[in-house]
């Protein structure tokens, strides 16, 4: 018997769908598509659009390029300040990192007790 099946990995529908983009994601998605058409237009290759984000308590992007080489294949590992001491969630800095780029308020979980 010949079977094909399908199956989504947990998280894709969540990176897939509209409906689960914040509003910034949506605005720095626009504009990093047209900075990439205003590179290709001009004839720039081996580039990647980026963001690079500014400092301050205020969330500000600005929009950039950057070598290929210095970006493909390369993993940027997440912060060790990002995950508590016992390495099973993130920490407050982690959350106020996150929150400008998700929208907020975020939902509040609750532990349960054995």
């Amino acid at each position: 018997m010949d079977l094909r099946a399908r199956a989504d990995l947990p998280g894709t529908l969540q990176r897939s769908s509209q409906a689960h983009q914040s509003e910034v994601d949506l605005i720095e998605a626009e504009e990093c598509g047209r900075a990439a058409v205003r590179a290709a237009l001009a004839g720039t290759t081996d580039q990647m659009v980026i963001l690079e984000r500014a400092e301050g308590p205020t969330y500000r992007s600005t929009i950039g390029m950057a070598n290929l080489d210095l970006i493909a294949n390369i993993e940027k590992p997440m912060p060790a300040e990002f995950i508590n001491d016992e390495g099973n969630f993130v920490t407050q800095q982690f959350i106020d990192y996150a929150l400008p780029l998700i929208g907020g308020p975020l939902p509040q979980y609750v532990e349960l007790q054995a």
